[in-house]
């Protein structure tokens, strides 16, 4: 398929979970110059996971309000949607394996439920992160950055560190006070080892 029929899609108001993985879309509309006509506030997963998608027309998120899962993971994407700071409720966002990302928009700082941004084997160094998205993305407590140019000793110079590393710490803590296993990821300064190629 080279695009998906948004508005038949956005019709359906019950739908909560989309799943358009695998299927070498190239587009998300049947004209991609246009703007979904119809919004739908009931989509709270979608995945559009291995396909080969290049751009996410501005404003394709923006009628969905609910939305709290967001993988766009092994695309041909060079940058990530700026205008998902619109969608508030927005916890997690996978768009790893796109290879040529090379920076997380500032916009996201207003993404106050984001908790977990992976951006692994992607184009990514220290500069390409925003200090305004560590400080004031409140919610975020990982970020999954392996196979990226970033390192681990420029990433802690930058301002927002400070803010980032606490909120994983805080999160770590609650974890092992009530004993919940959460695997190794959590106590490595919110990303694997092999992420900073540091260990």
């Amino acid at each position: 398929a080279d695009a998906v029929p948004w508005a038949a899609l956005a019709s359906l108001k019950s739908l909560s979970r989309v799943d358009l993985s695998g299927n070498e879309l190239t587009g998300l509309f049947v004209e991609p110059s246009t703007t979904p006509p119809t919004t739908n506030e009931s989509i709270q997963t979608l995945t559009l996971a291995r396909n080969a998608i290049e751009v996410i027309p501005e404003g394709f998120f923006s009628g969905m309000k609910g939305l709290r899962h967001l993988s766009l993971a092994n695309n041909r994407l060079s940058e990530l949607p700026r205008d998902l700071r619109r969608n508030s409720a927005l916890e997690l966002l996978d768009a790893s394996g796109n290879k040529t990302i090379r920076a997380i928009p500032e916009s996201f700082a207003e993404l106050k439920m984001l908790q977990v941004l992976d951006l692994s084997d992607n184009a990514i160094d220290a500069s390409g992160v925003p200090p305004v998205v560590l400080r004031e993305s409140t919610s975020l407590h990982e970020i999954c950055l392996r196979q990226n140019p970033a390192r681990i000793e420029a990433l802690r110079e930058l301002d927002g560190w400070t803010a980032f590393d606490e909120r994983r710490k805080k999160r770590a803590d609650k974890a092992l006070a009530s004993r919940v296993m959460l695997g190794d990821n959590i106590f490595d300064e919110g990303a694997a080892a092999e992420r900073f190629e540091r260990y």
